[in-house]
């Protein structure tokens, strides 16, 4: 076992970001409106743990490993989970803003974002295979040679997919949302 070895623990209201975080293996932990804004959590590895209400923006995230790790009504901006190991790479996010993050070229299959904000987020050669993006806000967002086969984005707004460029067997769309998959065409798609 590491030298930093944390179990079942439940860490409140604590500003790592100011006092530095104790890199370790974290194991069904829970973090609850904590501060890692800029904080360095390089080497960690979270397994079955829960972030809720917490600031990760521009957290550094080298070579550290979320794996069953759920974030809820977290503040993730800037967030290079791209740099992440990808053994075991498994998250999920509920009503958290992601904007500005990457995700790219991660095995993300079945990966689930509800009421998420995604704005400009890189998901370029990702593997969202059967993701879920449901009520969220996917502006700007970067789709580029991903696999999104089986993905649902019924219920997304405001994304732009290039379907000759990413794999979208089987995903699926709203009738309102085609827009996002027609716009390079410049077509003029109007409802009744």
């Amino acid at each position: 076992m590491p030298d930093n070895y944390f179990v079942d623990t439940t860490y409140k209201a604590i500003d790592f970001s100011a006092k530095g975080f104790p890199a370790g293996d974290y194991e069904d932990c829970t973090f609850i409106n904590c501060i890692f804004s800029g904080s360095n959590l390089r080497g960690s590895r979270f397994a079955d743990c829960e972030f809720q209400d917490c600031d990760l923006s521009n957290a550094e995230m080298v070579d550290t490993a979320f794996q069953e790790v759920i974030f809820r009504d977290c503040k993730l901006l800037g967030v290079h989970f791209s740099s992440c190991r990808t053994f075991r790479f498994k998250v999920e996010f509920v009503n958290s803003q992601l904007n500005w993050a990457s995700f790219e070229a991660l095995p993300m299959k079945t990966t689930r974002f509800e009421s998420c904000q995604l704005l400009g987020t890189d998901f370029t050669q990702a593997d969202l295979e059967k993701a879920e993006f449901i009520g969220t806000n996917l502006e700007g967002a970067v789709f580029s040679r991903t696999n999104l086969a089986g993905a649902d984005f019924q219920t997304a707004d405001n994304f732009m997919i290039d379907p000759e460029e990413n794999n979208l067997k089987q995903a699926r769309f709203s009738a309102h949302s085609l827009a996002g998959l027609l716009g390079k065409y410049q077509l003029r798609i109007e409802g009744d």
